[in-house]
């Protein structure tokens, strides 16, 4: 992903892995306008896929707003 915001995500994607003792095993996805990066991770207990989302607190808000938590019910994958 070209341009400062793509690699602004990839260092936040970079730093939450570190700080939850991940280690990124594949390409980033990012989401919809840039407001997430996505990729999948290895942990000691098995493989996770991690997500950072990144939203200006004013428009984190509404019925539109729904995406990003409901992901969070995602299990299994």
């Amino acid at each position: 992903m070209p341009g400062s915001v793509g690699r602004w995500m990839r260092g936040n994607l970079a730093q939450a892995a570190n700080r939850f003792g991940l280690i990124v095993t594949g390409e980033p996805v990012f989401g919809w306008r840039l407001r997430s990066v996505s990729a999948p991770a290895s942990s000691p207990a098995g493989p996770r896929w991690l997500r950072v989302v990144y939203e200006r607190p004013e428009w984190a808000q509404g019925d539109t707003w729904t995406g990003n938590s409901d992901a969070n019910r995602l299990t299994d994958i």
